[in-house]
């Protein structure tokens, strides 16, 4: 059998590899199940007594500790109405995206469009201007610390564009790039806590990070490259949330849309250390190529 996801718990880290099937790549395989269908049998060429079939394997891609994970390259996924039907083919509508840490479902009846083969063959979420997902459960307003990472590439700079963020309310914190091509930290979409000075190129994927602890004000933003998460600022700003985080990529009313593609999303409840900070580096670094 080929172990092609080896899933971690809750707070632990996981372990990708990267699997094609028949050309299609980064199928999700397990010992005994294929893009979800269980009891396949996989040797080396062929899945359920079907002679010929190619498979090869990518790197083991270790993700840090974290408490959330929202991949676009899950096959745990759903597209089309009601998520009826798996994600398999580009421009489908995203219907949900699996959490593979805490199943915190993020779904949406207007979600974004699944496009393959987007960075290092791996698919990702195409945002037009009024698509969003919205987590089953919100990420709490009493959360002592947050870590946020993602994976983006940003097509557009006519708007602020929200990587996550508190709609439908207003009082929550939202992590965005604003019009000026910079990451930006907020409360309620309207008072700006901070940001960095960083310029992120439109058509261009980028993997940043956040981490904020509002009782202190600590935050910092990141941006990895080179296997490497670097600091491009960091500080303080205080402020109080009335309301959780539960927008990828926007919200249903306060939503400031992202527009462009997301391939993942990660969450840690607690402030990013060291080692989870050089175990994201070589994650982007080794998944995306980043």
């Amino acid at each position: 059998m080929i172990r092609a996801i080896l899933h971690g718990l809750i707070l632990a880290p996981l372990f990708y590899l990267q699997v094609t099937i028949n050309g299609v790549p980064n199928q999700a395989a397990t010992s005994t199940t294929v893009n979800g269908v269980a009891n396949q049998a996989v040797s080396t060429n062929t899945i359920n007594g079907v002679a010929n079939q190619s498979i090869s394997i990518g790197p083991t891609c270790t993700l840090p500790t974290l408490t959330s994970d929202w991949l676009v390259a899950n096959s745990s996924n759903r597209c089309g109405v009601s998520g009826a039907s798996s994600c398999t083919t580009s421009g489908q509508t995203m219907y949900s995206i699996a959490d593979s840490i805490s199943s915190n479902t993020a779904s949406s009846g207007v979600g974004p469009s699944y496009e393959l083969a987007q960075i290092n063959s791996l698919p990702a979420a195409l945002y037009g201007s009024n698509q969003y997902l919205t987590l089953g459960t919100a990420i709490p307003s009493s959360t002592t610390s947050y870590s946020f990472f993602a994976v983006v590439d940003r097509t557009s700079n006519s708007t602020n564009t929200a990587i996550v963020l508190n709609g439908p309310s207003s009082g929550g914190l939202e992590w965005r790039i604003n019009t000026s091509q910079h990451q930006d930290l907020l409360s309620g979409q309207t008072a700006d806590l901070a940001g960095d000075t960083t310029t992120y190129a439109l058509n261009t994927y980028y993997t940043l990070a956040l981490t904020y602890t509002p009782g202190s004000g600590a935050y910092a933003f990141y941006k990895c490259s080179g296997g490497t998460c670097s600091v491009t600022a960091s500080g303080t700003a205080t402020t109080t949330f009335s309301s959780g985080v539960n927008g990828l990529g926007g919200g249903s009313t306060y939503f400031e849309p992202w527009v462009g593609n997301i391939a993942e999303w990660g969450f840690y409840s607690g402030t990013f250390n060291s080692t989870q900070l050089t175990a994201l580096g070589a994650y982007s670094s080794c998944k995306y190529g980043i």
